[in-house]
C-alpha cells in the first residue's frame, strides 16, 4: 500500500487561497491518481478561520455550506 498526501497548508475548500480550493483539484489530486481506493478528507476549518483572520467577510461559510462541500467530495468518490 502506498500513501500519497496532497495536503495544502491553508488550502480551503470552498475558496481559493493557497493553491485552488479542494473541490477544483480533487479530480486531479485525488480520484484520477492510479491505484487510489481510500481517500482521507481534512477540509473545512480554514473555511472557517481565514476570512475572519484576513478580514474576508465576502468569503464567510455557513455549517451548512461546508457540509454541501464535503459532500460533493463524496459523492464524487463513490
Amino acid at each position: 500500500m502506498a500513501v500519497l498526501n496532497q495536503g495544502i497548508s491553508g488550502n480551503r475548500l470552498l475558496h481559493d487561497n493557497f493553491g485552488p480550493d479542494s473541490l477544483a483539484r480533487y479530480d486531479r489530486d485525488a480520484l484520477t491518481q492510479a491505484g487510489v481506493s481510500h481517500i482521507i478528507v481534512l477540509e473545512g476549518i480554514n473555511d472557517i478561520g481565514i476570512p475572519g483572520a484576513f478580514a474576508l467577510p465576502a468569503e464567510e461559510v455557513s455549517a451548512n455550506e461546508i457540509i454541501g462541500g464535503l459532500q460533493q467530495l463524496i459523492e464524487r468518490a463513490h
